[in-house]
C-alpha cells in the first residue's frame, strides 16, 4: 500500500468516527427532581433531598433480597413446564444462524482479499512492464 492510502484511509476512519451531532444533552439536577446547588463540593449547602439521596439513605424503602446471579434454579423450572421445552429448539435456531452468518462472514472476507490480492499484482505488473 502506498503512502497516500494510508494517509486517505487513516482520513477516511477518522471522519467516519467523528460523531457528526448529538443528541445528548447536559444532566441537570433540576430533571431529576433535585435543586440547583451552586458549589458541588459543599454538601452543607445542599438540599435535604440531594444528602438523602446521595447518602444512601433508603428512604424507608425496603431493598430486595440478595440473590446469587448465577443461580438461575428458580426461574428455570417456570420456563421448561411453560414453553414445553421450546426453549432449546430456539437455542438451537440460534445457534445455527450465528453459524452460518459467521461462516458468511469468513467467505466475504477471504472472497475480497483474494480480489484485492489479484487487482494488485495486476497493478504490479502493469507498472513493471510500462
Amino acid at each position: 500500500m502506498n503512502r497516500e492510502m494510508v494517509v486517505l484511509l487513516a482520513m477516511v476512519m477518522m471522519v467516519i468516527s467523528t460523531p457528526i451531532g448529538s443528541e445528548a444533552r447536559e444532566l441537570r439536577p433540576s430533571d431529576h427532581g433535585l435543586g440547583y446547588t451552586p458549589a458541588a463540593g459543599n454538601t452543607s449547602a445542599a438540599p435535604a433531598e440531594a444528602k438523602s439521596f446521595f447518602s444512601g439513605g433508603g428512604g424507608g424503602v425496603a431493598l430486595p433480597k440478595a440473590m446469587n446471579s448465577n443461580d438461575t434454579s428458580w426461574w428455570e423450572g417456570e420456563n421448561k413446564a411453560r414453553d414445553g421445552g421450546r426453549r432449546g429448539h430456539v437455542r438451537g435456531v440460534l445457534v445455527a444462524v450465528s453459524l452460518v452468518c459467521g461462516i458468511t462472514g469468513v467467505l466475504l472476507f477471504v472472497a475480497s482479499a483474494f480480489v484485492y490480492l489479484l487487482r494488485h499484482r495486476k497493478r504490479k505488473a502493469e507498472a513493471s512492464s510500462s
